[in-house]
């Protein structure tokens, strides 16, 4: 009995352990989360699948400063619809494997083409800043920290 108690214990921790930073990228539009963090990459990008690793590994995401911040991720092949301020967006496929969604071609129309790029958006998915390139967890923090303290600003946003 004490076996099976201990491990069950032990299971849920390391299920609690393993899940992931990242929420899933369907919720974006529905997020109510003070500060959306969204990482646009690409599976070949290996810079993009570092960025991730280390993201998933900090624990700065549980100080309670940042307890209103979400990661999203958006691969350019992501299969799937996503609704995206009162717009459908969809995978555009251009070979066996290939293509790019069209929210991830409208989100570069406002920023830089590079992977990773990461995008800060408010509440009603206003871009509020953006880094292009590897992020440690240190410039993360320093970003929200900056957001956090001016998110009620509105003229610090502007619509995407």
């Amino acid at each position: 009995m004490r076996l099976t108690l201990i491990f069950l214990l032990c299971s849920v921790q390391l299920l609690v352990n393993a899940q992931s930073k990242f929420k899933n990228i369907s919720t974006l539009d529905h997020s109510s989360a003070k500060v959306k963090i969204l990482m646009l990459g690409a599976d070949w990008c290996t810079i993009c699948q570092a960025n991730e690793t280390q993201i998933e590994k900090k624990h700065f995401l549980s100080n309670k400063n940042f307890s209103e911040v979400s990661f999203f991720k958006l691969n350019e092949n992501y299969p799937n619809p996503i609704y995206f301020n009162g717009k459908v967006y969809l995978f555009e496929q251009i070979g066996f494997n290939q293509g790019t969604h069209q929210l991830v071609r409208k989100l570069f129309n406002e920023s830089e083409t590079s992977y990773p790029t990461f995008l800060f958006l408010d509440t009603q998915n206003h871009l509020i800043e953006s880094w292009s390139g590897f992020i440690n967890e240190s410039e993360i923090e320093s970003i929200l920290n900056g957001i956090l303290n001016q998110v009620d600003a509105p003229d610090s946003v502007k619509s995407i």
